[in-house]
């Protein structure tokens, strides 16, 4: 197990999973988006989590 992987980032990494699909789709309502920002300033964790998403997103192209 990666002692830096807390059950709190595991979660937050679940959570990032879930936006990122939310995000990508087509029709995001304003809505999604403000709850999007308040779940990503509401934690670092959350935060760290996003740029992890992004970070794969960026190797794999997209």
């Amino acid at each position: 197990m990666n002692p830096l992987l807390t059950d709190s980032r595991r979660q937050a990494l679940r959570s990032a999973s879930h936006w990122y699909a939310v995000l990508s789709g087509e029709r995001v309502s304003p809505q999604q988006e403000a709850r999007w920002q308040q779940w990503y300033e509401q934690d670092q964790d959350n935060q760290w989590a996003w740029q992890q998403v992004e970070n794969l997103r960026n190797q794999l192209g997209g």
